[in-house]
This record gives C-alpha cells, sequence and structure tokens, in this order.
C-alpha cells in the first residue's frame, strides 16, 4: 500500500540513435550552408585555377569542406549534448524534489499535499469507471501517551511502525497517507464500504496483536471511519467529511473501533452530532418555544 506518488521522472530524452542522427543533421546543414557561401562568393574571390575558379571550387568542397564540417559538427554536437545532459539532470533535480515534497520522511506515506492530489484522481478514475473507492480514516488512539511516557521519540516509532503496518496489508493500487499528527488515511479503489471495513479491522487486529511494534515495544490501537464515493459520498469533499463524522461517532463511543458512515447514526458531514442528536435538540427548542408562548 506504498503512497509513494507515481514519479514522472524522464529519462534523457535523446537516445544514442537519436544524437548520431542529429550529428548527421547538423553535418549536412553546415555542409550545405559553406558549399552555398562557396559558390555565392565565387564572382568576388581570384580563383587560382582553372575556367572562372571551378576546379578550385570543386577541390575545396571534395578536400576541404569534409574535414571542416566534421570539426564544426563536433564542437556543435558537443555542446548540444551538453545542453542536453543540463537539462536532463535539471528535470531530475525538479522531479526529486517535487516526490520529496509529496513524502512524509517519517513514515515514507505520502503526505496531505500527495492525498489531496491522488483524492481528485481516484475519484475522478470511480467516476468514470462506475466503481466505487472507499477512504479510511484512522487516528491513533494512544500517541499522547505514548509521547508522555517515552518521549518523542517513541512516539515517533509509534507513527513510523503504523506506516509499515497500513503497507503490510496492501493491494496493488491502494494508497496509504500521514496527514498530519496521527492521522493516517487509507483510498481504497474499487472497495465498497463494508469491504473496506474489514480491511481496516484486520489492520486494527494486526496493532492489537503487536504485529508491527517497533520501537516503542507495544501494540497500539486506533480508530476509523470509512465512507464511499459515489454512495453516500457524492464527492471527494464529502468523502473525506463523512469519514471523519464516522470516525468522530468512534472517538466519543469508546475508540479502538471502525465504523462506516451512516447518516442516522453519524449525523450530517460538517456536525458533530448525530440525527438523534440533532431530533432531541429540536425538540428541547420546540418545546421551550410552546412554553414560553
Amino acid at each position: 500500500m506504498n503512497a509513494r506518488p507515481m514519479s514522472v521522472m524522464g529519462s534523457r530524452a535523446d537516445s544514442p540513435a537519436e544524437l548520431s542522427d542529429l550529428r548527421s543533421r547538423i553535418s549536412m546543414a553546415l555542409g550545405v550552408m559553406f558549399g552555398l557561401v562557396m559558390l555565392a562568393a565565387g564572382p568576388f574571390i581570384d580563383w587560382p585555377f582553372g575556367r572562372d575558379g571551378w576546379i578550385s571550387r570543386l577541390v575545396l568542397l571534395a578536400v576541404v569542406l569534409p574535414p571542416m564540417m566534421i570539426v564544426l559538427a563536433r564542437s556543435v554536437f558537443a555542446a548540444a549534448v551538453r545542453l542536453n545532459d543540463g537539462r536532463a539532470e535539471l528535470r531530475d533535480l525538479y522531479e526529486r524534489a517535487r516526490l520529496d515534497s509529496l513524502i512524509d520522511p517519517l513514515t515514507g506515506l505520502g503526505n496531505h499535499r500527495a492525498f489531496q492530489e491522488e483524492l481528485a484522481r481516484q475519484v475522478e478514475q470511480s467516476r468514470r469507471g462506475s466503481t466505487p473507492l472507499s477512504l479510511v480514516l484512522i487516528d491513533l488512539d494512544d500517541l499522547k501517551q505514548v509521547n508522555d511516557e517515552l518521549g518523542h521519540a517513541g512516539g515517533d516509532a509509534l507513527l513510523a511502525a503504523t506506516g509499515r503496518l497500513l503497507g503490510s496489508d496492501a493491494r496493488r493500487g491502494d494508497r496509504a497517507f500521514r496527514i498530519g499528527g496521527d492521522e493516517f488515511v487509507l483510498l481504497l479503489p474499487g472497495t465498497d464500504g463494508n469491504s473496506a471495513a474489514l480491511s481496516a479491522r484486520r489492520i486494527l487486529g494486526a496493532a492489537l496483536e503487536g504485529a508491527t511494534t517497533g520501537e516503542h515495544g507495544r501494540p497500539f490501537s486506533f480508530s476509523a471511519g470509512v465512507s464511499t464515493f459515489p454512495e453516500p459520498s457524492t464527492n471527494g469533499a464529502r468523502l473525506f467529511r463523512h469519514a471523519d463524522a464516522a470516525l468522530y461517532w468512534c472517538k466519543r463511543h469508546g475508540r479502538t473501533d471502525v465504523q462506516v458512515y451512516d447518516a442516522k447514526r453519524h449525523g450530517q458531514a460538517g456536525d458533530e452530532r448525530n440525527s438523534l442528536e440533532l431530533a432531541a435538540a429540536v425538540v428541547a427548542v420546540a418545546t421551550n418555544k410552546s412554553l414560553n408562548a
């Protein structure tokens, strides 16, 4: 479940055959240009022998011109090669910097920026293919406690262990991200909500069993919310907010759980209360108004 963004790092654009062809074209172009110059300058040059200097011109074109063209072509070709090498190096440096800007250095997973880019791409791909896309939002339960007991080095070890664990239960095409602090995201293309929840619970079981403890040396747990595009989440923003609403419900009801988003249980996206709590609030307001009347 490697979230490292797909590299578009280009190799050098010109193969040896292409460079050889470039050298031939340069030589030909220079030869033609030099020949035309000699022919045009003929009336203004006192050629040493031959009628009107034609023999001298032919000797010049046949004997002197080729080696001169080779020297000129090699110098131009060498400059072109250096320019191409510099361009390829700059392209590689740019791509390396771009990739580094998309990677969380602690876990090796994609960061928040990479997640945003991949989410938009996956939603569009899911829409075109009419296939589901599930998002699992994960929040570690005890990172603060680990930091308090073992220091930030222990907390970093826990985060790194979480990254490894998310990568151990992988299908080709799944993507994992650390989007900040103790929050992680899984993008599971071609997966409905129930299947995504099963995957999340399998990962949670491995964490509780201590399958990947790392240097902090203990099992750990997390809470997770799941939602799916295009139903019930109709776009990428709602997909994340619905998973966040399900996660919030988990955190308020005991933690260490995986919940698939349900509007009746978890409320509308962006509202902290579920539908029953909202209904109770509406009834309370209406009752107070009737009493005051």
